[in-house]
C-alpha cells in the first residue's frame, strides 16, 4: 500500500484543477392526498460519491417514490455527448431501491435531465442536474476532465490517501484529479464499464464483513473482476484479516498473487521507507515491530519489495488478463 501512496503523491504534486457542483432542481407543484403514490424523483446521485469524469461511462443511481410498478415507469436521461450531440438512456424504473443507469457526459458543465414517463410515453416528473460554479448549499459534485486522474478506495479504514491525493487548485481554478473513498458496497458499479473513469482501485481488508459482503455480491463483484481484466488497476492491501479472506477458498484469495500460507511479523520497516520515498520513520529506532503482513508463496507476479532477504515479499505487481 505505501507503493500506492509513495507513486500517488508525485502523480498529485502535477494534477492541475476544476470544480463544479451540479444541484439536483426538480420543479413540480405541492402533491395533494390523492396524488401521494404518483411516482416523483426523490433524489439521485452520480459517479463515485458525486465524483465523476466527462467523456466516460459514469453511473447514475436514481431514486423514484409512488407506485412505480402499476404506472409501468421508466426513467429517461439526456446530456449531451463530447461532439456536443444530445443523447438518451432509459430503464425501467425500480421500486426496490436506486435504479442505476450509465450515462457518458460530454463536458463539464453539461446538463443532465431525468424524466420520469409511463408506458404511453406521458411524462409524470421531471428533475435536471446541472453545474454550476458559487452554489451555496444543496448536492455537491465534482465534475473531473476527461485527462483527470481518479483514485477510488473501497472498504472502511484510513490509509493517508485523502491527505496525499488532496485537490490543487490551479491557475485556471479547475479540479483535474479526485479522490473518493466509498464504504457501502451498494454504491458500487453493477457493470465493468461503470469503472472506466477510474484509474487506480484501492481495496482495503481491514474489515472483513465489508469484504465478505462485496464478495456474495455477485454482480458487483463480477463488474470488478471483468473491470480489472480489460485494463483496469487494483491494490489489494492485506494485513491481519488475510487468514479469514486471502486464504484458500476465502472469499478474496483469487485477488491476490499468490497463495497464503500464514500471517508474520514485519521485521523491519526501513525499506518500506525507503520504497515509498518517505523522509518519515514509521517507529522510533530500535523499537521492535508487530505489523501482521501475509506471507505468501508460489508467487505469480514481480516482487518489487521484500522485507527480509528473498523470502518475504512486501509489494508484489502482477497482471490479471490487461490489467
Amino acid at each position: 500500500m505505501s507503493k500506492a501512496a509513495g507513486k500517488m503523491q508525485t502523480i498529485s504534486a502535477r494534477w492541475p484543477v476544476v470544480l463544479g457542483m451540479l444541484m439536483l432542481a426538480a420543479s413540480r407543484a405541492p402533491a395533494s392526498a390523492a396524488e401521494d403514490m404518483a411516482p416523483r424523483i426523490v433524489d439521485c446521485r452520480i459517479g463515485f460519491d458525486g465524483t465523476f469524469k466527462v467523456g466516460h461511462w459514469t453511473p447514475v443511481w436514481v431514486n423514484v417514490s409512488g407506485d412505480v410498478a402499476a404506472a409501468k415507469v421508466s426513467i429517461e436521461l439526456t446530456t449531451i455527448d463530447s461532439d456536443g450531440i444530445e443523447v438518451t438512456v432509459s430503464t425501467a424504473a425500480g421500486s426496490d431501491g436506486p435504479t442505476l443507469l450509465t450515462a457518458r457526459i460530454g463536458r463539464i458543465g453539461s446538463a443532465v435531465q431525468l424524466k420520469l414517463v409511463d408506458e404511453d410515453g406521458r411524462l409524470l416528473d421531471r428533475a435536471e442536474l446541472s453545474a454550476r460554479r458559487g452554489q451555496e448549499g444543496g448536492a455537491r459534485y465534482i465534475a473531473l476532465p476527461s485527462t483527470g486522474e481518479l483514485v477510488v478506495q473501497i472498504g472502511p479504514g484510513a490509509l493517508g490517501l485523502a491527505e496525499v491525493l488532496a485537490e490543487q487548485e490551479a491557475d485556471d481554478d479547475t479540479i483535474a484529479s479526485g479522490f473518493v473513498q466509498l464504504t457501502d458496497v451498494d454504491a458500487l458499479p453493477t457493470d465493468w464499464f461503470g469503472y472506466e473513469a477510474v484509474d487506480v482501485l484501492v481495496l482495503t481488508t481491514s474489515d472483513v464483513a465489508f469484504c465478505e459482503r462485496l464478495a456474495a455480491d455477485t454482480k458487483r463483484f463480477d463488474a470488478l473482476r471483468r473491470w480489472l481484466e480489460l485494463g483496469g488497476r487494483l491494490v489489494v492491501c492485506g494485513g491481519r484479516t488475510a487468514p479469514k479472506l486471502l486464504g484458500a477458498g476465502m472469499p478474496l484469495a483469487e485477488m491476490v498473487p499468490g497463495k497464503f500460507t500464514e500471517l508474520v511479523r514485519l521485521p523491519q520497516t526501513q525499506a518500506l521507507e525507503n520504497y515509498a520515498g518517505s523522509g518519515d520513520a514509521i517507529s522510533q529506532s530500535g523499537v521492535q515491530q508487530n505489523i501482521p503482513l501475509p506471507q505468501l508463496v508460489e508467487i505469480q507476479g514481480r516482487v518489487e519489495l521484500f522485507g527480509r532477504s528473498d523470502d518475504l515479499p512486501i509489494v508484489v505487481r502482477a497482471a490479471r488478463g490487461l490489467g
